[in-house]
């Protein structure tokens, strides 16, 4: 997918209860390794972090506390 700041990678999950994850990967100009945050607004939660240069975002609308458990997991398996 496009982005403002080049090409980037989109993955959508829909699971059988309609809920949706959406990540998105992008190569990153600054802040090429940075630890994991959390953003919140309304009822979209999101984990951000980057690792070797490349950005990562997970965001969904479940608790923060499982979109927590499988963003560490996708980024342990990266």
């Amino acid at each position: 997918v496009p982005t403002p700041h080049g090409s980037g990678l989109m993955l959508m999950y829909d699971d059988d209860r309609g809920n949706r994850l959406v990540m998105l990967t992008r190569r990153m100009q600054v802040d090429q390794d940075k630890p994991m945050v959390a953003s919140d607004q309304h009822d979209i939660r999101g984990w951000s972090w980057a690792s070797n240069g490349l950005g990562y975002s997970l965001v969904g609308a479940i608790g923060s506390k499982y979109l927590h458990t499988i963003a560490d997991e996708i980024r342990s398996q990266i």
